[in-house]
């Protein structure tokens, strides 16, 4: 897998920043993962859900610790998702925004619980406009690695 417009380089300093502001340390191959390339879109971008309708997404872009667009900020996407992770929270899990595929669906990293380290999806396209509605989880990979290792060429 190879990572397109990465962020900017950023320390293990900001990664520890990060991971105080959330109260978690990040699994040591997604703390690696964020300081190679703090974000980007990943070529290929193709992984198979399980049990999601169609079968498979893309994922669009990995949120970085700093970015030129907010958007793209694993902070900014903490911000904006908050409601949703509370509402996920049932799961017993603390769950980190780690990227979105084209339609506004997020990828979780469980930070903490049961299933840390685990890489779930969160299909927030069901519940569009819904706030009262808890979105159905996936899990996609039991670990960031073999989330990575899933990545994909799109195939019809």
């Amino acid at each position: 897998m190879n990572i397109k417009d990465s962020g900017p380089p950023i320390s293990d300093a900001r990664v520890a920043e990060l991971e105080s502001r959330v109260g978690k340390r990040f699994p040591e191959t997604y703390r690696q993962f964020l300081l190679a390339s703090n974000g980007g879109r990943p070529i290929p971008d193709t992984v198979t859900v399980k049990g999601l309708p169609g079968g498979a997404t893309d994922v669009q872009v990995f949120f970085g610790v700093e970015d030129p667009i907010d958007s793209c900020t694993i902070g900014w996407n903490l911000n904006v998702l908050s409601k949703r992770l509370e509402q996920l929270a049932h799961h017993g899990m603390s769950l980190l925004p780690i990227a979105i595929d084209s339609g506004g669906s997020v990828f979780l990293l469980s930070i903490g619980g049961r299933a840390n380290g685990a890489v779930f999806y969160a299909d927030l396209q069901s519940v569009f406009a819904d706030y009262e509605a808890i979105p159905r989880l996936y899990l996609v990979a039991p670990a960031f690695e073999d989330f990575l290792d899933g990545l994909a060429p799109y195939s019809e």
